[in-house]
């Protein structure tokens, strides 16, 4: 007797060592046949549509079959039990994740765009600041050529030329700080947009990954 009990223990602490071994989990796909008409004995049109596959219902119903219309064209009958009437929780996770990476897409492109027009403010200011010391010259110069030529009306032409010049690229520096300013909020929205799909995410997987674990098996010696 003492030799069974000692038998039953050493196989309880086997168990519960294998039980805390590391888990895995087998994909679970489905090959469902399509039929030529609703039942098991008719012909097989197509020797089995993936789970996850999408077909369209075409009006026949019988017997627990569904008439179905595949992508492609091809018709046939379904057993009902293996349909559903919305999309797998797998695929609506392969939709958010595309949803996540096209928002990743855009934000990098929003980013890329920030940078080139960052790069032309930078280059604008610098020929702003060239303008303003060339204008600062060219007044001293015309104050000077003024006191000692008869040539002042050309001179004051070339000045307001000059200071049209000055206005055009402040107009040009204030529009692209405009710009740069929208691209900030474009890019604020789309960090809170894709912070949502992430969350999104999150929820879907929390839901999905325990439901994909296995149920665990009650041993027959306990």
């Amino acid at each position: 007797m003492k030799k069974l009990a000692t038998f039953f223990a050493c196989a309880w602490l086997f168990a519960g060592a294998n039980a805390q071994a590391t888990s895995l989990w087998v994909k679970d796909v489905v090959y469902v046949p399509l039929r030529s008409g609703p039942s098991s004995q008719n012909r097989i049109l197509h020797k089995g549509l993936i789970s996850g596959t999408e077909v369209k219902a075409i009006g026949g119903r019988e017997q627990g079959w569904i008439e179905v219309r595949t992508k492609n064209g091809r018709e046939g009958w379904l057993p009902e039990q293996y349909l559903l009437d919305q999309p797998t929780a797998q695929i609506k996770l392969l939709k958010a994740q595309k949803v996540a990476s096209d928002a990743s897409a855009k934000l990098s492109e929003l980013e890329t765009l920030q940078t080139s027009l960052s790069a032309e403010l930078r280059d604008t200011k610098k020929q702003l600041e060239q303008t303003e010391k060339e204008k600062q010259q060219f007044n001293l110069e015309l104050h000077r050529i003024k006191s000692i030529s008869s040539g002042a009306i050309e001179l004051d032409q070339n000045y307001q030329k000059l200071l049209e010049q000055h206005q055009l690229l402040q107009t040009e520096n204030d529009s692209l700080n405009a710009e740069n300013a929208t691209l900030k909020a474009d890019r604020r929205s789309s960090y809170m947009y894709n912070g949502a799909i992430l969350i999104i995410i999150g929820m879907l997987m929390a839901v999905i990954i325990p439901r994909l674990k296995p149920k665990k098996r009650h041993s027959e010696w306990t």
